[in-house]
């Protein structure tokens, strides 16, 4: 793999986990009534999301000899 392939699959990674993160504190909330840290955890999952496939489709793009 070349070094731009490598970057774009450790980013994939990094936002992956994010969004993780993300979704187990939306249902942490959802669970807790919090209306404050659901709209914020639900913004932060949102976000996430759109930048995770903004960048699986870049991913998608690159070559592996890249």
């Amino acid at each position: 793999m070349g070094p731009m392939r490598t970057l774009t699959v450790t980013i994939d990674w990094v936002l992956l986990s994010l969004l993780a993160i993300a979704v187990v504190f939306l249902i942490y909330a959802l669970i807790k009534k919090n209306k404050k840290m659901i709209k914020y955890a639900g913004i932060a999952t949102a976000l996430i999301f759109v930048l995770l496939f903004i960048a699986i489709r870049f991913a998608l793009t690159v070559k592996p000899e890249q």
